[in-house]
């Protein structure tokens, strides 16, 4: 806000309209002096007189004072920014703080003011507790109100309803939200179709074609944002999900939505993943492999499932928890244990899993119990008062998981648990992740790129490459998706002419069927015809040639 300069203002106008300082205190029924300490701010003209005085000289009253509440879009934006930064370098409260004064001081630059309400939606999640995030997110829902009934712009006074709407429904009120929206969104035509025809029609197809890729742009992100609130609603019709996922993974790959707007994508993969875990009924007990590369995005994920990272847009749930909002809650139901197991070497093994129970809350002789029943369970008993910087690879990624399971989680995120271990130990830790999740009802989500390993540990599987869910369910529930045939390989001294079947060694043949139950019947063919069948196997694709064949799919755009 510009600071007020009445009295400059005062006597140039006075100047400008060739009158003396003696005319003008005639006019206004006051002396000369009163107008000469105006002209100098030792005092202002009494407040009934400001329409007066303005009147005289045509202007308003902010013209008169040289008030302005409004800031220009150049403004906007570096404060905007400089408010933005402060959320990263300050105080969380005193950032916030500022944004509360921006607001105040300019309570009718409306533009300013929903871009301060959209500053508190992205960091109320920062607030100490549950509770005052919530009233941050009540004032956000207040200055888009403001907005929405003070702004004249038709499209500023759209978003700040949505906005609204959105605080609202982060606050759990559904009701409002429908009061608010109910009849309030006509569906209004694009305006770009006609800029580009006005444009074409000047001879300038460049900007005609620049006017439409950010139509294009900004259409594609609501559809996906709209695919993805449908994917969730159709969570218990597995064919209606199933296609809503195919329908939005097309659409990103083929506006490479990936590269252009990850922080978009992201929460779209997450939300695809929860909606597929929850079709392949997972249970507690199961082991969900979360498969691909790596750089797919596996750890990224644990580390959103975990509160570690805030998602740019979007939301996630562990167990009914938000891990941005309610980290305490997730942390308390979820065990994490990462491909490096980084304790404190100067501990011992029962040392190091006491203090990470003492951390959780548990009462010291509960935590020695727990600690000592699990170095007996991870068979490292006779290890368990050596310090960890003895320790072999091994035995501290099992000191790693025994670590994790200490305060007894439903939920165990594994990233990469056998990176580096000889077969021998990895063999070990295969084991009692399996023998955890039977015996112990722990779900367990494994992360790892390699897929062999995987198929002899998981019961159920999620597959990502470069961010995007690739499918999920069982084995056999994936051989469906991704293959329709599976291969016969038969050996016989001959085969018959018109089987179908291509000669792959001495006396060994291959041919494609789609279902076992054709089996019989081409056994009997080659039988009546004179063959003698030495070996029937029907052959079916393992983990690998999924993954690899989905990956395949997903690239022609499926």
């Amino acid at each position: 806000m510009k600071e007020i300069h009445l009295g400059r203002i005062l006597s140039e106008n006075r100047r400008r309209k060739g009158i003396t300082q003696d005319e003008l205190a005639e006019f206004m029924g006051v002396s000369k002096a009163a107008v000469s300490k105006w002209e100098t701010e030792s005092t202002y003209p009494d407040i009934l007189l400001l329409p007066r005085l303005a009147a005289y000289f045509d202007m308003s009253i902010d013209e008169l004072m040289g008030y302005e509440p409004q800031m220009d879009k150049r403004e906007i934006r570096e404060t905007h920014r400089r408010l933005s930064e402060e959320f990263t370098t300050l105080p969380f409260e005193e950032a916030l703080e500022h944004c509360r004064e921006y607001a105040r001081e300019y309570y009718s630059c409306y533009p300013l003011v929903f871009q301060i309400g959209s500053l508190l939606v992205n960091h109320f999640m920062l607030a100490q507790s549950a509770e005052a995030g919530e009233q941050i997110l009540g004032e956000a829902s207040e200055l888009f109100r403001r907005v929405k009934e003070g702004t004249d712009d038709p499209g500023l006074g759209k978003e700040a309803l949505h906005m609204e709407a959105y605080c609202l429904l982060l606050l759990r009120r559904p009701e409002e939200v429908l009061e608010l929206l109910k009849e309030k969104t006509p569906v209004t035509s694009a305006p770009e179709p006609l800029l580009a025809s006005a444009w074409k029609q000047t001879g300038d197809r460049r900007e005609a074609r620049r006017v439409l890729q950010i139509g294009i742009y900004r259409e594609v992100i609501a559809l996906l944002n709209l695919l993805t609130s449908y994917m969730e609603l159709c969570r218990e019709e597995p064919g209606k999900y199933r296609e809503t996922c195919r329908r939005l993974t097309a659409a990103a790959d083929a506006f490479d939505m990936d590269q252009l707007h990850p922080g978009i994508m992201m929460p779209c993969y997450i939300d695809m993943a929860q909606g597929w875990a929850a079709l392949g009924e997972v249970e507690p007990g199961e082991v969900f492999g979360f498969l691909g590369p790596n750089g797919a995005g596996k750890t990224t994920t644990v580390k959103l499932l975990n509160g570690m990272l805030t998602p740019t847009e979007g939301t996630c749930r562990v167990l009914g928890a938000d891990p941005a909002r309610e980290p305490e809650k997730v942390h308390a139901a979820a065990g994490v244990a990462t491909e490096h197991a980084r304790m404190y070497d100067n501990l011992t093994g029962l040392q190091n899993l006491v203090f990470y129970a003492e951390i959780f809350g548990i009462p010291a002789e509960e935590a020695g119990r727990r600690a000592a029943a699990l170095l007996g369970k991870m068979e490292l008993e006779d290890a368990k008062d050596r310090k960890l910087a003895a320790w072999s690879t091994g035995m501290r990624q099992r000191l790693s998981l025994a670590r994790a399971l200490i305060h007894r989680p439903k939920v165990l995120f594994l990233d990469e648990p056998t990176s580096g271990l000889d077969p021998e130990s990895a063999q070990n830790v295969n084991r009692m992740i399996r023998e955890m999740a039977e015996n112990s009802g722990i779900t367990v989500f494994l992360c790892t790129h390699q897929l062999r390993y995987a198929q002899e540990i998981c019961t159920r599987y999620g597959l990502i490459e470069e961010g995007s869910l690739l499918a999920s369910g069982t084995l056999e529930e994936l051989r469906e998706e991704a293959f329709s045939e599976i291969t016969l390989q038969i050996r016989a001294d001959k085969m018959p002419p018109g089987m179908g079947f291509k000669k792959t060694g001495a006396q060994e043949y291959e041919t494609a069927v789609r279902s076992e139950k054709e089996i019989p019947e081409i056994v009997r063919r080659i039988a009546a015809a004179g063959g003698d069948i030495y070996g029937v196997e029907a052959k079916e694709p393992d983990l690998e040639d999924i993954y690899f064949a989905l990956t395949a799919l997903g690239r022609e755009g499926l």
